[in-house]
């Protein structure tokens, strides 16, 4: 009798040697869940696979709670001792316990996923964790700001064809980073920016008119940016900043607007050429009023000092014409019978 309990002890323990890299390592393992701010433990047993009562493995009967501890750790050391003389089990062994941490990088963070409760609200921070293989699998998020560009093509308040390109600096929130996970999933900004970005961009192009949009751009930049945060804001994303990148027409206005710069500037030319003139005209009255007014002079000065004043401005001329027959060598001067004389160039 003795020896058949022996023999069932023996094919028992020798079954758990064999089953050891999934019972001793799937079944016990650290939780990084935190329950009343202390480290729960969790622990699975061979007693959790069957109903409540007596547990029998063969002959063997497993009553308390104490007994299925002991076949926990001993499960545990005979797998251990059973993989170093078996490769494939340590191997086994090794990568099921490299399974129980999680490590999350600099700028990231980790949604833990629960079997039994869902998504996990709390996130893990950059580091080591620990988890519990095949109940809890992690999401990991890059939490650091990244940018992205939205265009829309919208209208304007006189009814002309805009595009309009935004670029945003983006990033989640962390504190709402389950929140996004569960809603939205990792890709969320593909999600949201574009469908709040284009309802935004219309809302705020529609109450300027398109020459507003250029002359009061600064403006509008900023009003877009105020309803974008606010909307992206309501799904757990930030925005670090927003610009208008790009701002054009449709081909038919932006043709009218050169138009209308040439018609512009044709009446400035205008404009300029009939200022010109009056200039001119002013000038021209302006000098002869000086030489009438010159003539004037003369003659009063004339009638009133005789042939002297005529003599006097005759023999200031021929100082003239002496002072430049001087400082030329080919000009000949030709005295004229009536009075007139001249003065000619002669080239060699």
């Amino acid at each position: 009798m003795a020896s058949s309990s022996a023999q069932v002890a023996a094919q028992a323990l020798g079954a758990l040697a064999r089953m050891g890299a999934f019972v001793g390592i799937g079944a016990t393992a650290v939780s990084s869940a935190m329950y009343d701010g202390t480290l729960r433990i969790a622990s699975l047993s061979l007693g959790d696979f069957f109903p409540r009562g007596e547990k029998r493995i063969g002959s063997i009967s497993w009553s308390s709670s104490l007994s299925r501890l002991l076949l926990l750790n001993l499960s545990v050391l005979l797998s251990f001792v059973n993989a170093r003389t078996d490769p494939e089990l340590f191997h086994y062994f090794h990568s099921s316990f490299l399974t129980t941490t999680l490590t999350v990088d600099g700028g990231e963070r980790a949604v833990m996923f629960d079997r039994f409760r869902g998504v996990l609200k709390d996130t893990s921070a950059e580091g080591t964790h620990f988890m519990v293989p095949i109940i809890q699998s992690p999401t990991i998020y890059d939490v650091r700001t990244r940018p992205k560009s939205l265009s829309s093509v919208t209208g304007t308040k006189d009814l002309q064809q805009v595009n309009l390109t935004l670029r945003v600096l983006c990033r989640p929130n962390v504190e709402q980073l389950s929140t996004i996970h569960l809603n939205l999933g990792p890709d969320y900004d593909d999600r949201v920016l574009p469908s709040i970005g284009n309802e935004v961009l219309k809302a705020t192009v529609a109450q300027y008119n398109a020459d507003e949009l250029l002359t009061r751009r600064q403006e509008v930049t900023e009003q877009i940016a105020k309803s974008l945060r606010k909307r992206a804001d309501d799904f757990g994303i930030l925005l670090e900043d927003v610009a208008l990148t790009h701002l054009s027409f449709s081909h038919e206005y932006s043709r009218a607007i050169e138009a209308k710069q040439v018609a512009q500037q044709d009446a400035e030319r205008a404009k300029f050429e009939v200022m010109k003139s009056e200039q001119e005209r002013e000038a021209a009255v302006i000098r002869a009023e000086g030489e009438s007014e010159s003539a004037k002079l003369i003659s009063q000065a004339t009638r009133s000092a005789g042939p002297a004043l005529i003599e006097l401005r005759r023999i200031e001329a021929a100082r003239e014409v002496a002072k430049t027959l001087s400082g030329s060598k080919n000009i000949v001067y030709l005295p004229g019978g009536n009075g007139s004389n001249m003065l000619i160039g002669v080239n060699p």
